[in-house]
């Protein structure tokens, strides 16, 4: 009688304890203030920045919407004004008056990934301190790892192939 007693306590324990650790993990994309980790994908009318990719940096213009995600190099001169527009089939690319449907790039899938990231994909967010500011970076699972400013901006993203430092946001036009 004693031991039934004894582990149905523990049990409820168990169950007490479970609880608020199941509903603290639950919320866990959402940052201290409130504010959400996946924020920012939310109102971009256009991203730019820098893209480091197989040892080459590229200025980068992304666009969430329109006619399909649109990548448009920026720098290197060589390259700058190739626009690649996500189509159903593949990449639409444009220069000037040029035009053609080729297939989707690493770079441009990367970049469109890192503005579409899941919320079940979350791992973790810790705090990290860099040039005398508090910076938060969230972990994704799929090897994405996103870097936030204390007031929730997006500074950079990154995988293993690419890593895109962004210098300015344009919110989208309402």
């Amino acid at each position: 009688m004693t031991v039934f007693f004894m582990s149905n306590k523990i049990s409820l324990l168990f169950c007490v304890a479970l609880v608020p650790i199941l509903l603290l993990s639950s919320c866990a994309r959402v940052r201290s203030d409130g504010s959400d980790y996946l924020g920012y994908q939310s109102d971009i009318g256009s991203c730019e920045g820098t893209a480091l990719y197989k040892g080459k940096e590229y200025g980068i213009v992304f666009t969430p919407d329109g006619a399909g995600p649109t990548v448009e190099i920026t720098s290197p001169e060589s390259l700058a004004g190739y626009r690649f527009i996500g189509q159903s089939d593949g990449c639409l690319l444009k220069y000037g008056d040029f035009s053609m449907l080729c297939p989707k790039t690493e770079l441009f899938e990367t970049i469109c990934s890192f503005f579409d990231l899941k919320e079940e994909n979350f791992i973790d967010a810790r705090i990290e301190k860099a040039s005398g500011e508090k910076l938060t970076v969230v972990s994704f699972s799929d090897g994405v790892t996103v870097c936030l400013s204390s007031s929730g901006e997006l500074l950079r993203v990154e995988n293993d192939t690419v890593r895109f430092s962004v210098t300015k946001i344009r919110p989208a036009d309402r």
